[in-house]
């Protein structure tokens, strides 16, 4: 996805945090290419205790990202690039409602986020905007150059608040700069291997789908590092039939 697109989606994520639980999102994170191109992002909320909102205010808080690129571009919007936050909604809902409860439950989710999106739909674009203004700094990534945009907390809270959202709950952050750099190594990553084989880019794909899903603490931040090292040193072999 492109630079802006990422932003919408990760300013959609503080929006949602803010409305559901009166938190504070701690940074906001774009990396992408010279050009825009080849974009991620994450929300730097590392120290957010679980108990800080309910079930449904966290499968919002997850599922509101992409729904929010669906909004915007729907031709853009990608679902892959939803993967971790598919699976911890998932695991959320599945530990809180029983089946028969499901369809009730998914509509109710399902309206509280477009609602949330249309209503708040200035305020994500006014965020997005803000991170993009930043003056990025420049990091080489797999032998790849990328720009890196990073909004804080002070700047995140004065957006928030001129759109009527209070943000009184702050529980700080972990989450470093060095961090987001390993992320954006998996994402190029991710981006070679889908250009160099379709094979070893599924292989990788549901490598990271199970590996996501068995984590036990849906809140806590990934090191990509292993993920990295594994991948990086594969390779395919082109059977001649």
């Amino acid at each position: 996805m492109n630079a802006e697109l990422v932003a919408l989606h990760e300013c959609a994520h503080a929006v949602a945090l803010a409305a559901r639980t009166g938190t504070l999102t701690e940074s906001i994170f774009i990396g992408c290419k010279p050009d825009g191109t080849c974009a991620a992002g994450i929300n730097g909320n590392s120290n957010i205790p679980f108990q800080a909102g309910g079930s449904a205010d966290w499968i919002v808080y997850n599922l509101v990202g992409h729904a929010a690129e669906k909004f915007f571009d729907l031709a853009g919007a990608n679902r892959q690039g939803a993967l971790r936050d598919d699976i911890v909604a998932e695991k959320i809902f599945r530990a809180s409602w029983q089946p028969h409860e499901w369809d009730v439950v998914l509509t109710i989710i399902d309206a509280d986020i477009k609602n949330l999106v249309v209503n708040y739909r200035a305020c994500i674009e006014e965020l997005a905007a803000a991170v993009l203004a930043q003056s990025p700094s420049a990091v080489v990534v797999l032998g790849e150059e990328r720009l890196v945009y990073k909004l804080g907390a002070d700047k995140i809270e004065e957006i928030l608040t001129k759109h009527g959202l209070e943000t009184p709950r702050r529980f700080g952050c972990g989450y470093t700069d060095d961090q987001f750099t390993r992320q954006l190594e998996r994402h190029t990553l991710n981006a070679q291997i889908a250009e160099a084989s379709d094979i070893l880019a599924a292989e990788s794909y549901n490598h990271r789908r199970f590996a996501e899903g068995k984590r036990l603490d849906t809140l806590e931040f990934l090191d990509h590092q292993a993920w990295v090292n594994h991948y990086r040193s594969a390779a395919v072999e082109v059977i001649a039939w």
